[in-house]
């Protein structure tokens, strides 16, 4: 065997690899522990995650219909508490350059998928579905996603001004 080859299954094997599928969603019943988990998220988490996108001003970043806000930094408040154990003065904001907007836009759309596909909610639907729109118009022709580039410079949507932090790659 070489290391371009894999090695050959049996027959056996390939059966047993074959028999295990994942469930379908819908016969997936989670209770007990788990459950309540999953009912909290979609009751409350999923929502909650969109609206601190919001007041983090990431909705105005990806927004292609709102002339470019400039970089927003967040800012991010350390509790008392947190401020104490670094030893530091409590000023109740503090910037962080941390800017993840395509990732933290995407987990709160999968955690409002998921909760969606469990509890009904209409606003909170609509609004997933906004975000959803606002990336499609940000697709640039070859597939990818600049939002950084598209929404904040509508004439850079070459690959020339993509960067590895704005640049979503085409779903194959």
């Amino acid at each position: 065997m070489t290391a371009s080859q894999p090695p050959a299954s049996t027959k056996a094997e390939t059966s047993a690899k074959l028999a295990f599928r994942p469930l379908p969603v819908p016969q997936v019943d989670v209770r007990g522990f788990w459950g309540d988990r999953v009912d909290a998220v979609a009751a409350k988490t999923a929502g909650i995650l969109y609206d601190r996108c919001v007041e983090a001003r990431m909705l105005e970043q990806i927004d292609p219909d709102r002339p470019s806000p400039g970089v927003v930094i967040p800012f991010h408040s350390p509790s008392p508490d947190e401020a104490d154990a670094q030893g530091a003065e409590f000023t109740g904001s503090t910037v962080t350059t941390q800017m993840f907007w395509d990732s933290d836009w995407g987990k709160t759309i999968e955690a409002a998928a998921y909760s969606l596909y469990h509890r009904r909610n209409p606003d909170l639907e609509k609004k997933i579905d906004a975000v959803i729109d606002m990336y499609g118009k940000l697709q640039q022709p070859d597939g990818f996603f600049r939002v950084g580039t598209s929404a904040s410079s509508p004439a850079c949507a070459g690959p020339t001004c993509a960067t590895a932090t704005n640049s979503i790659a085409p779903a194959t």
